[in-house]
């Protein structure tokens, strides 16, 4: 009975993909992404906070320096989202597959990712205001912008409401010209392909130091990224098959290559261009090496990195809330005090957004539910008027138990 209920409360927490394709890779891959994000953040609470009692400033140290290095995270989540938004656009341009229609495309992500982020957006509003005691008519404009994806582009710089919705613009973004970029895949030689989608993100690396726009504004400061989720879209459908074999060479290969992944970052003068070719290299080491293999697949990080929206809308304002009162448990050392925080907030993160996830964003990962929630409102409408007391002259429909369905519980 026991195990049991523990086997429905993990299944309870799996993500839900409604095209079939799933690929524990990725969600491995977005575990140690939101792991690098939320490690940064604590990281950095913990250096505001611990800071004047060690009498410096812990955001300049050479240890914050490292643990900075984990908000590149997001850069790890933006080729994940170049490579599943690819797949099959590239699946229906390269194999023939069932071709992708713009309107479906448009509505799935529609319905998929905007109700959570509008529940997110709302409750970061209550948190600013009701527990931060911030002035509601201060935020609203920020609200406003953050609604409709444009805060970046109105304020050039992250929301105060959440500051992490700044990524969520860049990525709707490109949604929105994926299918445009996607076109790319319509190139017959396989050589010519890929060294056009190369070629682009090296022109796009190349353009940065001329924009005009603040970092974090534009898709264009973030490109390279996709175009390399593209490239490996590109690898895992024509060089692999969609059957990526392992390979004891790999077993070594691609271990280190993650071991470069911050070392690229820490080389700052050549980041832009290497970290991108490293960070391809380490991915490509998940899908081709045994030993990452058993990492990256195993059932707890993948359950984990299925949740990662959830996790990454809710993460910050929790870390940054609940940091200050944990942060007098010192060590003496900084260093020390992040492994303290670390190990108090991330299980607390995951076990916090667990339910957020069950509550606010697993329901909209089923491709129906708007046609699901329609019928149920639809039932109880009509159960509501059936309970209301009759008057001359009224004729209401009595509902039946055919009017939505068995499945959905009539």
């Amino acid at each position: 009975m026991i195990a049991q209920g523990l086997w429905r409360g993990r299944s309870r927490l799996s993500r839900i993909t409604t095209s079939g394709r799933f690929i524990p890779e990725i969600d491995g891959l977005r575990f140690v992404a939101i792991a690098t994000v939320i490690l940064y953040h604590v990281a950095r609470e913990t250096a505001i906070s611990v800071g004047p009692c060690h009498g410096q400033n812990l955001l300049e140290s050479r240890a914050f320096a490292v643990f900075h290095l984990g908000q590149f995270g997001v850069e790890l989540f933006f080729i994940i989202s170049g490579f599943i938004l690819a797949l099959p656009f590239a699946d229906a341009h390269l194999n023939g597959a069932r071709k992708v229609g713009i309107g479906s495309y448009f509505r799935r992500r529609l319905t998929r990712l905007e109700p959570p982020y509008i529940v997110n957006l709302v409750f970061s509003l209550a948190m600013r205001t009701l527990v931060q005691h911030q002035a509601l008519l201060v935020l609203v404009p920020h609200f406003l912008a953050g609604l409709v994806y444009q805060h970046n582009a109105i304020y050039g710089t992250a929301s105060p409401i959440n500051v992490v919705h700044w990524s969520l613009e860049i990525e709707v973004q490109f949604y929105v010209l994926a299918p445009l970029l996607a076109l790319l895949f319509k190139i017959g030689p396989t050589s010519v392909r890929r060294a056009v989608i190369v070629g682009g993100a090296f022109f796009v690396i190349a353009l940065q130091p001329y924009l005009a726009s603040p970092p974090r504004c534009s898709l264009l400061q973030y490109l390279q990224y996709f175009l390399v989720g593209f490239l490996l879209a590109d690898v895992y459908l024509v060089d692999w098959k969609k059957a990526p074999k392992k390979s004891p060479n790999w077993d070594l290969i691609g271990p280190a290559f993650w071991l470069l992944v911050p070392l690229s970052l820490g080389w700052e003068s050549v980041r832009p261009w290497l970290f991108p070719a490293v960070a391809f290299g380490a991915y490509v080491g998940v899908f081709r090496s045994r030993l990452l293999g058993h990492f990256f697949r195993a059932r707890v990080i993948t359950t984990i990195g299925g949740m990662c929206y959830t996790i990454y809308l809710y993460h910050y304002m929790q870390v940054a809330v609940l940091v200050p009162l944990t942060s007098r448990w010192s060590t003496g050392s900084y260093v020390g005090d992040v492994a303290i925080q670390t190990l108090i907030h991330f299980p607390l993160c995951i076990g916090v957004c667990a339910v957020l996830f069950v509550v606010f964003e697993r329901p909209f990962m089923r491709r129906d539910w708007p046609r699901v929630w329609g019928r149920r409102l639809a039932y109880w409408g009509r159960k509501s008027a059936k309970r209301l007391p009759l008057t001359q002259g009224d004729d209401v429909a009595v509902p039946t138990r055919h009017t939505i369905g068995p499945e959905y519980g009539g």
